[in-house]
């Protein structure tokens, strides 16, 4: 199974298609004379319960036992492998081909006035909803419509319009707890998550509204550099991208975003570029076909090539050979999701010796500089000095998160106006209500971290020695042939078939 930490049992707020997939390998596993191999390059979430439910597939015992102790170690040797990439930069007297280094650079723009007059406004319009709201299921309706909301205008004219005429998936809820299940995943960003609506544009109200309407018309009069300032500052970096002889993928959150920042990108770049979007809109193969035919495009005309695309590729797909740079056009909520995002680049068979990752956010939006703060860049920091990439603790990175928008809906009009008039002012007082949810998820995210390496440094060889794999890899290259040998072979194959004989190989 590869993938293996998307198999995880869910909570009740993850992704039913997730706990279908648990299910399955349970049935499978089932049959102790089967044979089991789980594989990912994902760390798994932090949550010792999913971890362990994994564990005790391949050996039942391992559900139970505490891995931290000497004992439970030595129980784990046997059926745990993990290795980090400078493990295999030089394996099996080769040199494997990864990157040298991954280059950040983070980008800040500025709302145009007509587009910071509209999240004012959505923003107001989503303050009133919370706050008016009679019943806890409402109450929580109205939380989750709003964060949407939110998203959707900093990401795109395109998503707000298409959010501002959709009805909210929680509203569908019979109670506060389904609203909650329905709305979750909206805010949480899962890694793990591979729903088929993974990114489809939300919803932001329960029943139609009039004063929606108006404003999805407003989004929509935004669309294009003039309006839309993070757009024109997304077309100055692909194109100095390009110009320094990357193919770059651009990821964003929404379907609308994808769509619309392609057609904008092909009319900005050029003949000498090809630009295509990949959605989860296309079937898995769609996809791979709209890739390949991009990527072969480009090849034929001697061009440079963009791929725009979702969350939906950021995971099993190989974009290595053919893309060197990461845009970040949309913030995740989750680091975990950059990382999957730029490892489809950074991995085995890239031939850049750097891969560029330029992050673009809002500077004024409200909600893009705490989250790049607090949560993108420590996770960095934590990666570079660990070497490890740990993922941040769902339910402490969630508070941070809502206490962003809690304080953008609830500080009243005045404090809304003075987040666009006075910057230094708001972004103190945001500091004052972020402060108390940063020192709880630092000090649990370094736990965290502190706790992973040193489990990676006690498996990171596990029961399986390189010099025993060397071995079993010189027999198997011998019984397949050098490359010589199959060359001088193969004309010998050819010339039987022109002379009419049958060939035969076993």
């Amino acid at each position: 199974m590869d993938e293996a930490h998307s198999f995880v049992p869910t909570d009740g707020r993850g992704a039913k298609s997730a706990q279908l997939r648990y299910e399955l390998l349970v049935r499978l596993a089932a049959d102790r004379d089967r044979h089991l191999l789980l594989v990912t390059a994902t760390p798994h979430s932090g949550k010792d319960d999913a971890f362990r439910s994994l564990l005790g597939l391949l050996e039942p015992v391992l559900a139970e036992v505490d891995l931290g102790t000497d004992e439970g170690r030595r129980r784990l040797a046997p059926h745990y492998v993990q290795r980090r990439r400078n493990s295999i930069r030089r394996y099996l007297d080769e040199e494997t081909e990864f990157p040298s280094d991954r280059l950040f650079k983070d980008e800040a723009y500025a709302l145009s006035p007509g587009y910071r007059a509209l999240l004012d406004d959505a923003i107001a319009y989503a303050s009133e909803q919370v706050t008016d709201a009679a019943g806890k299921r409402e109450q929580r309706i109205a939380w989750w419509s709003a964060i949407a909301l939110l998203r959707s205008m900093v990401s795109s004219p395109q998503a707000a319009a298409a959010t501002l005429q959709t009805r909210a998936q929680a509203a569908a809820g019979r109670t506060a707890e389904e609203a909650d299940a329905l709305g979750w995943p909206v805010a949480a960003d899962m890694a793990e998550d591979e729903a088929a609506d993974i990114d489809a544009p939300p919803g932001a109200e329960a029943a139609p509204s009039p004063r929606l309407a108006a404003l999805a018309e407003r989004a929509t009069e935004l669309e294009g550099t003039d309006g839309d300032r993070k757009l024109a500052l997304l077309v100055k970096h692909v194109t100095k991208l390009l110009k320094d002889g990357y193919n770059p993928i651009v990821f964003c959150r929404y379907i609308p975003t994808a769509d619309y920042i392609a057609e904008h990108l092909d009319g900005a770049l050029g003949r000498k570029t090809k630009v295509a979007s990949v959605t989860g809109t296309l079937s898995p193969s769609q996809r791979i076909d709209r890739i390949d035919s991009l990527t072969a495009a480009a090849e034929d005309e001697g061009a440079r090539c963009v791929l725009v695309a979702t969350d939906c590729l950021s995971e099993g797909v190989n974009l290595q050979h053919s893309f060197n740079a990461v845009v970040h056009y949309d913030l995740a909520w989750n680091p975990t999701r950059h990382e999957q995002r730029e490892g489809r680049v950074d991995r085995f068979g890239q031939r850049s010796p750097q891969v560029r990752v330029v992050t673009i956010y809002g500077s004024d939006n409200g909600i893009d500089g705490k989250v790049l703060e607090v949560l993108v860049k420590k996770h960095r920091e934590i990666r570079k000095a660990t070497g490890i990439s740990v993922p941040v603790p769902d339910e402490t990175s969630s508070k941070v998160t809502d206490a962003i928008v809690e304080w953008l809906l609830l500080r009243g009009k005045g404090r809304q106006q003075a987040l666009f008039g006075d910057e230094q002012v708001t972004l103190f007082d945001l500091d004052e209500v972020v402060s108390s949810q940063e020192k709880d998820l630092e000090t649990e995210w370094n736990s965290m971290a502190e706790r992973e390496s040193r489990a990676r440094s006690r498996f990171e060889q596990g029961s399986i020695h390189p010099d025993e794999v060397a071995g079993e890899v010189a027999q198997i290259r011998a019984a397949l042939g050098t490359d010589a040998e199959v060359r001088s072979f193969c004309p010998y194959l050819a010339a039987r078939a022109r002379r009419g004989t049958h060939v035969s190989v076993r």
